[in-house]
């Protein structure tokens, strides 16, 4: 999957192009200091060569998630991070959105129908 996020990333760096990486990784650990978990996830998406004009997290607290986001309290912590992906997405106007578990594809597009969203697999091939 790496050569193709890598590839993919470099074809689309003209000037209207963004492109944003979305994580949901939460470590516990290091939640204290966000800068930590940042620091980690630069120096990988750096070794696997990927270009990107911005890194966001998708793991707000739940307090604050539920005033903002119109998904309620009663919904997981999956569904909770997905709808703040779909969230990220309208916020940067992304209109293609990049998911290798399907399981979030379903979610991701009952959230934002509207976004594209292709299927990456760990093989490296994609479907729309």
């Amino acid at each position: 999957m790496q050569p193709f996020f890598s590839s993919l990333s470099k074809r689309n760096c003209d000037p209207d192009s963004f492109n944003l990486i979305i994580s949901t990784r939460y470590e516990p650990d290091t939640s204290s200091c966000q800068q930590a978990v940042y620091d980690k996830e630069l120096a990988e998406i750096k070794e696997l060569d990927i270009d990107y004009d911005k890194l966001v997290h998708a793991w707000w607290p739940f307090d604050l998630a539920g005033k903002l986001f119109p998904c309620g309290y009663d919904y997981d912590w999956l569904k909770r991070s997905i709808w703040q992906k779909a969230f990220y997405c309208r916020l940067h106007h992304i209109d293609i959105f990049y998911e290798d578990q399907q399981r979030n594809i379903a979610l991701f597009k009952k959230y934002a129908p509207e976004i594209e969203v292709v299927h990456v697999n760990n093989g490296g091939g994609y479907e729309s």
